[in-house]
């Protein structure tokens, strides 16, 4: 049965791909339920959440990025041009934003589609 899903899978074109990742988003039985103990037969392929971070009009570099989803937790830092980019397996993430001599700017439920690049641009404000 595993060989029948995984054909399956892969013999969906992009959109049916981004289609099962919604459903699995909120249903992950969908995609569990044949093993009933929460492993995935194959990885879903990742989407990716990229933005810019900055203060006013000041490019943010070296600033980390933090995704948590559950007890997971991925992270990257901004580039000179305060950039970010970081692909992860589909599903609602926490952002949090983190860089010396700013308060942290949290945003929360974001969400990742797989085959899917979603822009979130983050705002920090100095420490007075």
């Amino acid at each position: 049965m595993e060989n029948l899903v995984v054909n399956a899978i892969k013999s969906l074109d992009k959109t049916g791909r981004q289609n099962l990742a919604k459903m699995v988003r909120t249903d992950p039985n969908i995609w569990n339920g044949v093993h009933g103990n929460g492993e995935a037969l194959i990885d879903l392929p990742a989407g990716k959440i990229m933005g810019i971070v900055k203060r006013e009009n000041e490019l943010l570099s070296d600033t980390t990025v933090i995704a948590t989803k559950g007890e997971e937790t991925f992270e990257t830092i901004t580039n000179a041009e305060g950039i970010y980019s970081i692909e992860l397996v589909p599903g609602s993430y926490d952002l949090l934003y983190q860089k010396e001599g700013y308060y942290e700017t949290p945003i929360a439920g974001t969400s990742v589609i797989a085959e899917t690049d979603k822009t979130v641009n983050a705002e920090m404000t100095k420490l007075l």
